[in-house]
């Protein structure tokens, strides 16, 4: 008998150790407490959560529960949980609820790969004039191998998100991003710091790299995209399909005052500047480079970059080595593109096959100093460059539509419409992002919280929205330095939208046409939420003290423990209940 019962036994021990760690689930929620277990029905508060590294291991989630996290002002999360390079832990939105932080997300050195998905983070803190770290950032990262995936993150202080040195490969992609900053009066409270870069970053480890992808951005105090360090560098950087749009400083800014920039890729990005914006290096569309070194190499490929009246043009690059600027079309009320030369010359170069629109009809270029003003013969004269490209003296004509399906949510995708001729509404080709009878929702990402432009089930053909829409998200606190435009809507030549979809219905013989309401809206997990009320209004739901209650876990319906120790317990327990039947017999 005894060696029946060892045999049983060591066939238990190898099973298990044998067995691949199945990933565990975890829940925090507003009305957690430190005594919960993590469990749904007893949650962790998320203080708690960010600390329990004995608990939450390598490849596990942690589910954040509908609600209001934190106070705002300087409240600050810090995480300390480890995943790996193979399995990252997962810190992400619960189902459709609205999750929201209300303050700074610190994943320091002490931390490492993980990933936050599908919530929000804000600052309801109403005053934007105070010492910088009054107003908390949106969430620094210092951890080994962070990304941050499809966030709404909105009226955080400066920056929105802090990709740092320390931070290794990382990534940002398909997050919106508005309304980051703040007026600091550390230094001086008389002339305050204009500060708010939506993301900030900087890297100077050659076997690093870094991806930011498909984030819609507007609006923020100074920058949309600010690769930039005094002591840090701006190496391996890939910045690819994000609309970035009215931000005073830059919507893309890359250089590095210490060290040369080494492999600056910019692909298929869509940048926007009102016509009438322009003063003394401000507005800047688009800067790759910084002029006091020689820059390495650059990449700049199929980008859509539309200027205002910058002195500095839709693109200015600066003194690389080795260059490719090609397929893009640039758009400007001013200089179209500037060129600075690297201090000790150009060992490659290709500036071909571009598209130029001159907005003034009065087609203009830089080479080098400001004051070396170029028609378009003499550009190609003096560099070399556009041989095959086309150069435009008047705007563009028509519409231009970028429509870019998400890597990480099925049926979502981000859209870009310039309108070139002042259309009412557009056709959108949606099917590289849903499927044929695929329910649907659209929204103005400038309005995100506000009513659907359309929904329905999409059959395959042109889904129409409207291009005229004036509404916006309200700011928390005052915003008076973005000459004259502060919080508005881009005019009907610009819009952006975000595509949700939701259950795949089975086909039926007369699909619902297009544009019909017939599914909810969408929350930003990408699942569906409340239907919008009868009339069709919606409130513009910004201000997440207003519908970000707790969210009480007693109504959602039971279910079996998951997560390796839970599997585990199950498994034995129905071993030594077999036992016992075996002996009792």
């Amino acid at each position: 008998m005894k060696s029946i019962v060892g045999y049983l036994l060591s066939t238990i021990l190898f099973l298990h150790f044998a067995t691949p760690v199945l990933a565990a689930e975890f829940f925090a929620s507003p009305s957690g407490t430190a005594e919960g277990d993590g469990s749904i029905d007893r949650p962790w508060d998320i203080t708690t959560a960010f600390t329990k590294t004995a608990e939450v291991s390598p490849g596990d989630t942690l589910w954040l529960r509908g609600g209001l996290y934190g106070e705002g002002g300087a409240t600050r999360f810090a995480i300390t949980l480890d995943g790996s390079l193979e399995q990252p832990i997962t810190i992400r939105g619960y189902q459709d609820e609205r999750a929201t932080v209300n303050g700074e997300i610190y994943c320091g050195v002490d931390a490492s790969y993980i990933t936050f998905r599908n919530f929000e983070l804000t600052n309801t803190e109403e005053n934007r004039t105070l010492p910088n770290l009054q107003r908390a950032p949106g969430i620094t990262l210092h951890c080994q191998g962070a990304k941050v995936i499809n966030m709404l993150i909105y009226n955080t202080g400066h920056p929105a998100i802090g990709l740092w040195d320390a931070a290794g490969t990382s990534e940002i992609y398909g997050n919106l991003i508005w309304g980051t900053g703040t007026y600091d009066t550390t230094t001086n409270v008389a002339n305050p710091i204009r500060r708010g870069a939506a993301i900030y970053t900087q890297n100077k480890h050659p076997e690093y790299s870094r991806l930011i992808k498909d984030n819609i951005i507007w609006r923020n105090f100074t920058f949309g995209i600010k690769v930039f360090g005094v002591v840090g560098g701006g190496d391996n950087y890939t910045i690819e399909g994000n609309t970035v749009f009215d931000h005073r400083d830059a919507n893309i800014y890359y250089g590095s005052e210490s060290d040369p920039v080494e492999n600056a890729i910019l692909e298929f990005n869509n940048t926007y500047h009102r016509p009438e914006l322009g003063r003394e290096n401000e507005w800047l569309s688009t800067l790759v480079g910084d002029a006091t070194m020689d820059n390495v190499n650059t990449r700049i490929r199929n980008n859509y970059f539309v200027d205002g009246k910058s002195k500095h043009g839709a693109l200015l690059v600066h003194t690389f080595q080795d260059v490719v600027v090609e397929n893009n079309t640039l758009v400007s009320n001013n200089i179209l593109a500037r060129w600075v030369v690297p201090p000790s010359g150009v060992t490659h170069a290709v500036w071909d096959n571009n598209t130029y629109f001159s907005r003034n009809s009065n087609p203009r270029f830089i080479y080098n100093d400001l004051t070396n003003v170029l028609t378009p013969s003499q550009w190609r004269t003096q560099t070399g460059f556009d041989t095959n490209s086309s150069i435009n003296a008047g705007p563009p004509t028509g519409m231009h539509i970028a429509v870019r399906p998400n890597t990480y949510d099925d049926g979502r995708g981000h859209v870009t419409v310039y309108n070139w001729e002042g259309a009412t509404e557009a056709a959108l080709d949606l099917n590289s992002v849903l499927e044929p009878n695929q329910e649907y929702v659209i929204k103005d990402a400038q309005h995100y919280f506000g009513p659907a432009l359309a929904t329905g089930i999409y059959t395959g053909e042109e889904v129409l929205v409207p291009l005229t829409r004036t509404e916006v998200h309200r700011l928390t606190g005052t915003m008076n330095h973005m000459q004259g435009i502060e919080n508005t809507h881009t005019p009907s030549e610009f819009n952006v939208f975000v595509v949700q979809g939701g259950e795949v219905r089975e086909p039926t013989p007369s699909p619902s046409p297009a544009n019909q309401v017939t599914s909810p809206e969408m929350s930003p997990s990408g699942t569906p939420e409340a239907s919008p009320s009868p009339t069709g209004e919606a409130e513009d739901n910004i201000d997440p003290s207003i519908d970000h209650q707790p969210v009480d876990p007693e109504p959602l319906p039971a279910t079996e423990p998951t997560g390796p120790r839970a599997t585990f317990e199950s498994w034995l327990q129905r071993i030594l209940d077999a036992f016992r039947r075996f002996f009792n017999r």
